[in-house]
C-alpha cells in the first residue's frame, strides 16, 4: 500500500477565508495527489492532481503520512497564513469553535454542510444567492460548495483536465508540423504547446499521426505516450500505440513502467501485460538495480499482487526483493505487508518488518495492522511487548500512544499498564485527543481509587458548561450510566 505525504494545500477562489484542497506526494513520484474520500471521511483512494491549476496556499505544510483507508484530511484557511488541517472529527471541533457569522456566506456554506446544519446551510445559500449574480464562473461556485463535504475532489481534479479554446495560434502551430515532420525540433515544439495549452484532443490526434509517419519519432514515443495517457487516459488509439510499445518489453527504458502503470491505471491487467509486468520484475531484481526503480517496482507488483495469480511465484520475487529494499518504506507498506497478510512470509521478511517497525515514524493501518501481528505471535510477541511499553513510558505524545494502549489492555491489564495510563491523564492536556478514553479505560478497570473518579466527574462536567463543543459527553455519559447509578 503506497504512502503519501501531505505537501501543499490549493484553494479554489483568491479568498483568504475558504475550505481548500490538501494535495499529496508519493515517493519516488513526480505527481500530485489528492484524497477521494468516502461517506465515512475514510481515504477510498488517491487521485493525481494539478495543483498548478489553483491558487497556491503559502503557509507551513503540517506532517501528515496517509494511505488509502486512513482518516481523510480536511482543511481551510481562516487568513493569509493560518491554516486549520486534520481529519473530518478535529475540523468539526475546530469550526465549532468559530463565530461562523464572521466569514463570507460560501465558507458559511460548507461549513455548515460539513457540521450538518441544515437551518443555517440554506440561510447561507439565500445569502449567497444574492452574491452570485454578482460573480463570475457561477456553477464552479455552486458545485465546489456544495460537493466539498464529500468526495468533492475527484471533481474538483477534473476540473484540470477539462480543455481549454484552443487559440489561432495553436492553428498556426499544428499546421507547421504538419508539413513538417521530419523536423529535428518538432517533439519539442508539440511538447511546449502542450505545455501551454494544458492538452487538446488535436495534439493528441497530431501526435499519434507524426508517430505512425515519422521514424525520428520513436525516441520520444513513450513521453508522448505518458502526456497523452495522463490527460486522456481512456484515448483508445492512444492506448493501442502504447500496447505496440509495451509489449516490445524495453524494460531497461525508464519511461517502460510508467507507460505499464498508466495504461493498467483503474483497470485489471491482461495479458499480454500481466506476463510483461512479471518480466519487468524479474528482470529489474536480476540487475540489482532496484534503488533506481524502487517506486515503479513496488507500485508494478502491488498492481499485479491485487490480481492474485501467480501468488507463489510474486511471493518469491518479493522475498528476493529485500536485499535491495529492506528499508525502503514504500517496499515495506506495499509490497511485505501484503505477503504477511497471505501468511507466504519466510523469517527474513518477518525480521524485516519486526525493524521496520520498531524504527518507522509512518504510523499508518500497516504499521498498526505489522504491530499486532507481532504481539500475537509467540516468536515476537515479548520483544513487542517491551518495545510497546518503552513507547508509553517514554513517547506519551506520540500519534499511536493510545493505540498501543489499548492493544496491551486485554480483559483484566496488569496494574503496570494502569499505572502508566493514569500517570498519561494527570500530565497530558483534558483536551488531548483519547484524554477521556483512557480514563473510560481506567475506570473500567477496577484499579480505580477515589481520586480517579474525582477528576472523571471533573472533567466531564466541562460537556455541561460547553455543550456546543461536546468534547467530553463520552466520558459524562460513562459516569452518568456506571458511576451515578
Amino acid at each position: 500500500m503506497t504512502s503519501y505525504m501531505l505537501s501543499g494545500f490549493a484553494a479554489l477562489t483568491r479568498s483568504n477565508q475558504s475550505f481548500i484542497i490538501p494535495y499529496f506526494s508519493a515517493r519516488l513520484s513526480n505527481y500530485s495527489y489528492a484524497q477521494e474520500l468516502n461517506k465515512d471521511f475514510k481515504i477510498s483512494k488517491f487521485l493525481r492532481f494539478r495543483p498548478e491549476m489553483y491558487r497556491i496556499v503559502d503557509c507551513q505544510v503540517p506532517k501528515y503520512i496517509r494511505s488509502t483507508g486512513d482518516d481523510g484530511i480536511l482543511s481551510f484557511q481562516t487568513q493569509h497564513d493560518n491554516i486549520i488541517a486534520g481529519d473530518y472529527e478535529e475540523i468539526l471541533r475546530k469550526l465549532g469553535k468559530l463565530d461562523l457569522s464572521n466569514f463570507s456566506p460560501f465558507f458559511r456554506m460548507e461549513a455548515y454542510s460539513l457540521l450538518g446544519d441544515e437551518e443555517l446551510l440554506h440561510r447561507s445559500n439565500c445569502e449567497a444567492a444574492n452574491l452570485f449574480s454578482k460573480e463570475s464562473h457561477t456553477s464552479f461556485w455552486i458545485e465546489a460548495s456544495q460537493n466539498l463535504a464529500r468526495t468533492s475532489l475527484s471533481k474538483r481534479y477534473n476540473l484540470a483536465t477539462q480543455t481549454l479554446e484552443e487559440p489561432e495560434q495553436l492553428d498556426r502551430m499544428i499546421n507547421r508540423l504538419l508539413e513538417n515532420p521530419s523536423d529535428e525540433d518538432w517533439y519539442h515544439e508539440w511538447k511546449r504547446q502542450w505545455s501551454d495549452s494544458r492538452g487538446s484532443l488535436r495534439l493528441v490526434k497530431l501526435a499519434l499521426w507524426w508517430i505512425n509517419k515519422s521514424s525520428t519519432s520513436e525516441p520520444y514515443l513513450p513521453y508522448i505516450l505518458e502526456d497523452i495517457l495522463i490527460r486522456f487516459k481512456d484515448d483508445k488509439e492512444s492506448k493501442e500505440t502504447a500496447l505496440q510499445w509495451l509489449v516490445k518489453g524495453e524494460y531497461h527504458s525508464q519511461q517502460w513502467p510508467k507507460l505499464w502503470e498508466l495504461y493498467n491505471l483503474n483497470t485489471e491487467v491482461s495479458e499480454p501485460l500481466f506476463s510483461h509486468g512479471l518480466s519487468f520484475l524479474d528482470h529489474t531484481l536480476k540487475l540489482g538495480n532496484l534503488k533506481d526503480n524502487e517506486y515503479y517496482w513496488t507500485s508494478i507488483w502491488d498492481k499485479l499482487w491485487s490480481e492474485q495469480r501467480h501468488v507463489t511465484y510474486m511471493v518469491g520475487l518479493a522475498q528476493s526483493a529485500i536485499k535491495y529494499l529492506g528499508k525502503s518504506d514504500i517496499f515495506i507498506v506495499n509490497v511485505l505487508s501484503s505477503v504477511l497478510d497471505a501468511n507466504r512470509i519466510n523469517t527474513l521478511a518477518l525480521d524485516t518488518l519486526d525493524s521496520w517497525m520498531k524504527t518507522s515514524r509512518n504510523y499508518s493501518l500497516v504499521w498498526e495492522k505489522v504491530f499486532l501481528y507481532f504481539l500475537n505471535d509467540t516468536t515476537y510477541r515479548k520483544t513487542t511487548t517491551e518495545f510497546a511499553y518503552k513507547i508509553l513510558e517514554t513517547n506519551p505524545e506520540s500519534p499511536i500512544w493510545f493505540f498501543v494502549l489499548k492493544s496491551l489492555w486485554r480483559g483484566r491489564p496488569s496494574h503496570e499498564l494502569v499505572k502508566i495510563a493514569k500517570n498519561w491523564t494527570k500530565t497530558q492536556s483534558k483536551n488531548s485527543a483519547n484524554w477521556q478514553d483512557v480514563m473510560i479505560l481506567i475506570l473500567q478497570s477496577g484499579y480505580a481509587d477515589d481520586n480517579d473518579r474525582l477528576l472523571a466527574k471533573k472533567v466531564s462536567q466541562y460537556s455541561d458548561h460547553y455543550q456546543q463543543d461536546n468534547q467530553f459527553q463520552k466520558l459524562s455519559d460513562y459516569i452518568k450510566y456506571n458511576l451515578e447509578v
